[in-house]
């Protein structure tokens, strides 16, 4: 390593196998009216992903308010990547999780 070049690092946070669960609603209005079943699927994981398939804002307080591990996907392009995860199986086993 240079003289020039910095010796500094992030460390990385460590990481761990998480459970992550998916939840799939057409709209934010039927995700919200659903919070009952959001709240049940929460209990066993370490991550609940919430997918919406119309656009919407994914910083919505009212869905961040639901839980720290709820984490909300908007748009198409999400609702395809999710889809295709679940159908792959990746929701079925424990994945590598760096989340502090």
């Amino acid at each position: 390593m240079s003289r020039h070049q910095s010796h500094t690092h992030k460390k990385k946070p460590p990481e761990k196998l998480a459970t992550y669960k998916v939840l799939f609603f057409e709209t934010i209005h039927e995700l919200l009216h659903n919070r009952n079943k959001i709240i049940a699927a929460i209990q066993d994981c370490d991550q609940l992903n919430l997918v919406v398939r119309a656009e919407s804002d994914m910083d919505n307080p009212e869905v961040q308010s639901i839980d720290p591990k709820v984490k909300l996907f908007a748009g198409a392009a999400w609702h395809l990547i999710h889809e295709r995860r679940q159908e792959d199986g990746w929701y079925d086993h424990p994945q590598f999780w760096s989340r502090p």
